[in-house]
């Protein structure tokens, strides 16, 4: 009888950026990554600072209030709260940022192909805001990583995907996405530098080349579980 992984980190990749930071150009170090992920899974999400991001963006909470509800954090969770969080109040304080709620109950997503079980395999494309500006609806994405290893195959390749999830729609036609980095800075370890890019700057990959990048990713993926089965 055919083993089958006990771990499937791999195939549980929901999040557009998380599964970007996978792929690479060449096959073989994107099933490296895979086997990397694999076999040290991240232990700890960023997402419970990312929510209070978006309640700073939709003025629901101040900064103290948003570290007070930290300190119950440890580890990486709590060194990353006290970097990021006043960081990104002093850039919605500056842009005088206003947010809504409107479309936070909306789910986007991008069908990736077919997973070795026959279902589809998606990932999702969950903007952590939705900021107003200009009279367009921007959806922000808030990266916590402390560096974000994006070359500029990466930045197309999730900017395309994210273009054609969001920016096809009614509600965004006209608009932009924006992404935030908050990565280390480079001369001090425990200060974040604000940075990031709009997906209009990259979404450039034509159809034919998308596809090839989600063919590699596939045949990628498929080796992996096949050597998961193997161990």
């Amino acid at each position: 009888m055919e083993k089958t992984p006990k771990k499937q980190t791999v195939t549980k990749i929901t999040n557009v950026l998380n599964w970007t930071r996978q792929n690479f150009q060449r096959f073989d170090d994107t099933v490296d990554a895979l086997l990397r992920l694999e076999r040290n899974p991240p232990k700890q999400s960023l997402r419970p600072i990312l929510q209070l991001c978006s309640e700073i963006a939709n003025r629901e909470v101040s900064l103290e209030g948003a570290i007070e509800r930290t300190a119950h954090y440890d580890g990486y969770l709590r060194m990353a709260a006290d970097q990021i969080l006043p960081v990104f109040y002093e850039y919605a304080q500056e842009r005088q940022l206003v947010a809504t709620r409107e479309f936070d109950s909306e789910r986007y997503s991008f069908q990736l192909g077919k997973l070795p079980d026959g279902k589809s395999n998606y990932t999702r494309i969950d903007p952590t805001y939705f900021s107003i500006e200009g009279g367009n609806v921007v959806p922000t994405f808030v990266l916590g990583w402390t560096k974000v290893p994006f070359d500029l195959h990466k930045k197309r390749l999730s900017s395309s995907l994210i273009s054609r999830a969001l920016l096809s729609r009614q509600d965004f036609i006209g608009s932009d996405v924006r992404i935030l980095t908050f990565a280390r800075g480079k001369w001090s370890p425990t200060q974040r530098e604000l940075g990031g890019w709009l997906v209009s700057q990259y979404a450039d990959m034509d159809d034919e080349e998308l596809q090839i990048c989600l063919d590699s990713y596939d045949r990628a993926l498929r080796h992996v579980l096949d050597s998961l089965r193997q161990d």
